[in-house]
């Protein structure tokens, strides 16, 4: 293996610190309260969401209308 020169290893420090700046960047912005705010809110939208999706799945009729107002008529009791 062919040894280095002092400039290469200069260079690869340098692509080195500047990787490292930028991740510590990167996790300094990551724990900042307001976007772990941002984050676990959007977590719990996705969650209602699915949750919701999941309950009302079975109310869809055939065509996949998830309207109420299918679900009210065909629920409702018939008159006969």
């Amino acid at each position: 293996m062919a040894e280095r020169s002092v400039e290469e290893m200069r260079a690869d420090l340098a692509k080195s610190r500047a990787k490292m700046t930028g991740a510590i960047g990167d996790g300094k912005e990551a724990i900042r309260p307001q976007n772990i705010a941002k984050e676990g809110i959007e977590q719990v939208k996705t969650f209602a969401k699915t949750e919701f999706d999941t309950a009302t799945a079975s109310l869809r009729d055939e065509r996949g209308d998830g309207s109420w107002t299918s679900f009210c008529w065909s629920a409702a009791p018939s008159s006969e």
